[in-house]
């Protein structure tokens, strides 16, 4: 506890110093704010971006679709959704030119047309075309299967409860991955009309849904971006991650700096003054000084135009079984290119048990490995993205989310332009429907993951019964089961709402789940309270108190308060089943 209480105090120590040296380099005045410390693609939280419709197809039969975009295009006025009983739907596009050497997501890598250089190049490529064409018809056709099965339970359910056709209001599609946009646009298209204009599908759009496409830079063209925008397309996710060209590389990220730049233009060029996208960015990479994240933030923030309406800021995670995991010793897969390179991973892997901070690096063929950031440079960096984004009008809402704020002048007010799928992952009583490989759903309180290889996942569809919803009679032993789901639910809920602004509602687990539990969580977060690493908070409009985190020092230590609170609620728990069993015998 001592160890603890001292290592809080010099990470709050070097905030001040934080505050030293960002008024020093001209930045103006900083307000701590939150931080990255996991990716959030909610499909990795359990979360990264053909040939034609058969036409006799059998297995859905679409309806001619009416764009989405000529109907309505998200307005940055319109209140950000409540989400409260949101419904999102998450479609997983699993196809990458390449795996990046940081990546461990559900992808399949594809890799890419060549440069015309000669007849050789050209028969590459005809046969490149027609595999890809081959991968994608059969992905498209997985899809379309699981689509058609989830419609039949969907339906089912709506009739068991009495409810009418199109019972089900969409406020989010997402497409991940991966990188959907080297799908082409016929797939994108299918998968949309199927959800949303089939007879079948109990789905509707709500009248702002918002349906976001990940990209990455250099993989469309203006066609495709203007088929993409007919089709309801409003909301992009750039993949950008650095502007540095070496830093790029050493990622093993395939588009250039040129690349950002064209695209933003493009971006611009087809969307106008309806834009409305997003970027992401990785922090703590190898080699990357302060000086270097700041020129980062600043072009992020400063230069792009039009500027991002949303930045994501991740926080580098080392993954068994990447490149980055054999380089830095937490892993034992590498790419085929790097084998040569099995040398280095040792010394990699002293840079990452020591933390030093050398600038010595290895160089091994093109490839430069440079030594991890301690944890105390993490946290410097991530302590200096949260006042520098939000000195420049943005709103820190979630731990590595930011969206811009329509007055800079009002640092409590809430964005207009926040990711309303994300939030829906982030709400108390919502649900999203998922498809694809390696998708993940939550649909009334169960959460159901799909296979995450190919063949699993195709073999998965092909033998899926249609009609999966089992009634069982309860009996003692599942009711300890239910008991256990609910308690995983509430620390999944926990866990999500202590990452964002508003933190966790101690009143909706007192009615959900009994005072117990919120004396539960309160003594877990009881050291963050004490050191004002999280606060309870009441609203001055009802009774209603929120533990919420410090903006950013407790999300600096949001795993540890975490942490401690699951351990007393699995405590609670655990005496009520011990309880529940004595009553028994």
């Amino acid at each position: 506890m001592m160890k603890l209480r001292c290592y809080y105090r010099r990470t709050i120590a070097l905030c001040l110093l934080l505050q030293y040296v960002t008024n020093c380099l001209g930045f103006g005045p900083v307000v701590l704010r939150k931080s990255p410390w996991q990716k959030d693609d909610p499909q990795s939280l359990g979360s990264r971006h053909c040939p034609r419709l058969v036409a006799n197809s059998l297995l859905l039969a679409t309806t001619t679709s009416t764009p989405l975009a000529a109907c309505h295009v998200i307005d940055p006025k319109e209140s950000s959704c409540d989400a409260s009983r949101a419904v999102g739907f998450y479609v997983h596009i699993p196809y990458c030119r390449r795996r990046c050497r940081y990546c461990n997501f559900d992808i399949l890598p594809i890799g890419q047309e060549r440069k015309i250089t000669s007849s050789s190049s050209d028969d590459y490529n005809e046969l490149w075309n027609k595999g890809f064409e081959a991968l994608d018809r059969n992905y498209t056709w997985a899809i379309q299967q699981e689509l058609r099965k989830l419609f039949e339970r969907e339906n089912h359910f709506a009739v068991m409860n009495d409810n009418s056709r199109k019972s089900v209001t969409l406020r989010s599609i997402y497409f991940g991955g991966g990188t959907p946009s080297l799908a082409p646009v016929s797939t994108i298209q299918t998968i949309l009309d199927a959800i949303l204009y089939n007879d079948q599908s109990p789905f509707a759009a709500a009248p702002n849904i918002e349906i976001t496409l990940e990209m990455d830079p250099g993989t469309f063209d203006q066609a495709k971006l203007e088929a993409l925008r007919d089709l309801g397309v409003n909301r992009i996710s750039l993949g950008i991650q650095s502007f540095s060209n070496s830093v790029l590389q050493s990622l093993g990220r395939q588009h250039t700096v040129k690349d950002v730049w064209e695209s933003i233009g493009l971006l611009h060029l087809v969307y106008g003054d309806t834009l409305n996208y997003s970027i992401d960015l990785i922090s703590g990479l190898p080699g990357v000084s302060l000086a270097e994240w700041a020129k980062t933030l600043h072009t992020a923030v400063n230069a792009l135009q039009p500027p991002p309406n949303h930045v994501s800021v991740y926080d580098l995670q080392i993954e068994a079984g990447t490149v980055f995991g054999k380089w830095y010793g937490n892993g034992d897969v590498a790419e085929e290119s790097d084998r040569t390179h099995n040398s280095l991973a040792s010394k990699a892997s002293t840079w990452h048990a020591t933390k030093t901070t050398s600038p010595s690096i290895v160089t091994g063929g093109d490839v430069k490995i440079h030594p991890l950031p301690s944890d105390e440079q993490t946290a410097f960096h991530y302590q200096y993205t949260a006042g520098f984004m939000r000195s420049k009008g943005f709103e820190h809402y979630e731990v590595s989310s930011y969206a811009r704020l329509l007055s800079c002048a009002d640092d409590e007010a809430t964005s207009p332009w926040r990711s309303q799928h994300n939030q829906v992952y982030w709400g108390y009583n919502t649900q999203w429907y998922a498809v694809g490989l390696g998708a993940t759903s939550f649909v009334r309180g169960r959460v159901k993951a799909r296979p995450s290889t190919l063949f699993d996942y195709v073999k998965w569809v092909r033998e899926e019964p249609d009609d999966e919803e089992v009634q069982v009679e309860e009996t003692a032993e599942s009711s300890e089961r239910n008991e256990q789901v609910d308690l995983d639910r509430l620390q999944d809920v926990v866990l999500k709402r202590l990452r964002t602004k508003e933190g966790l509602d101690l009143n909706w687990v007192r009615t959900q789940y009994g005072e117990r539990y919120v004396s539960a969580i309160l003594k877990g977060a009881e050291l963050g309270l004490d050191l004002g690493l999280a606060t309870v908070a009441e609203s001055s409009s009802s009774s209603n108190k929120r533990l919420q985190l410090d903006d950013s020092k407790g999300f600096l230590f949001s795993n540890s308060i975490i942490s401690s609170i699951f351990v007393e609620l699995e405590q609670v728990q655990n005496v009520g089943c011990i309880s529940s069993g004595r009553a028994q015998r």
